[in-house]
């Protein structure tokens, strides 16, 4: 997550990069477009440096092409431009192999903790138990932390499975926190729910689960490594193995009682 860039840009700059039709009755902004381009730079690791002299290369130009078939400021590459690179963040993360093995990760919605006392995180862990019986899920790594999980899985039709954990997980999570009249945490989810989520009062997790397939076994045991370390690097546990929502338990301690893990990709 070093070399995502988040942008922001001051009240001057919107101002500056105002762009206008022949006809002022059409007036339009580009805020809409460099929104876009904020979210790319955003979700999509590019390196900073990259990011940077586009961002650069965005500013310098902006206004300065005169664009004849639209008759506006902005310049002929852009809106191409933009295209290309929303492909690209597309592309990043979908599921491009359905044999194959996969590090998803999900994240609840602005990083609220969520997570922090056993009914939540048993919420997951029954989850997955479904998942792996009913979908034939196999789960081969995974850890739950205060506002996340990440896992490594495989299995015929795993965008399906995914959103149908991370929906069955949502309904539990409001159901417990309406029961625990938790209504600060209620009205966070009100709050950041999408515009466009109208069959829904609440949001619960950010959108997608981000599927990186594991190319080979230095990615998958590099993963597994940074699975494993998570809860130590922010200083919750000691030991990965301590940590009682991780598979650190399964193959440290051949420890199965949380979750059954498949460890025959290190047998």
């Amino acid at each position: 997550m070093n070399n995502i860039l988040i942008i922001y840009h001051s009240p001057e700059f919107w101002t500056r990069h105002r762009i206008f039709t022949k006809d002022d009755r059409r007036r339009t902004d580009v805020m809409g477009r460099i929104a876009v381009l904020r979210l790319f730079c955003l979700y999509i690791s590019l390196g900073s440096n990259r990011c940077s002299g586009f961002l650069n290369l965005f500013d310098q130009k902006r206004g300065v092409n005169y664009n004849k078939r639209s008759g506006s400021q902005s310049p002929d590459w852009e809106p191409n431009c933009l295209k290309s690179l929303i492909w690209k963040m597309k592309d990043r993360y979908k599921i491009t192999d359905e044999a194959g093995i996969y590090f998803v990760t999900s994240t609840i919605v602005e990083w609220i903790p969520v997570f922090t006392s056993k009914p939540y995180f048993e919420i997951i862990i029954k989850s997955l138990k479904y998942c792996i019986d009913n979908k034939n899920l196999n789960l081969y790594a995974f850890v739950i932390l205060d506002n996340h999980f990440h896992l490594i899985v495989s299995g015929l039709e795993l965008s399906n499975t995914m959103a149908s954990l991370k929906k069955y997980t949502a309904n539990e999570i409001v159901k417990l926190v309406i029961e625990q009249e938790k209504t600060w945490l209620l009205n966070q989810f009100v709050y950041y729910r999408k515009k466009y989520k109208i069959t829904s009062q609440h949001q619960i997790w950010q959108e997608g689960f981000h599927p990186q397939l594991m190319q080979n076994p230095e990615m998958f045991l590099q993963k597994l490594e940074y699975i494993h370390n998570n809860p130590v690097e922010r200083d919750y546990v000691d030991c990965p193995e301590q940590w009682r929502y991780s598979s650190a338990r399964n193959y440290i301690n051949n420890d199965h009682s949380i979750i059954k893990v498949d460890l025959s990709l290190l047998t």
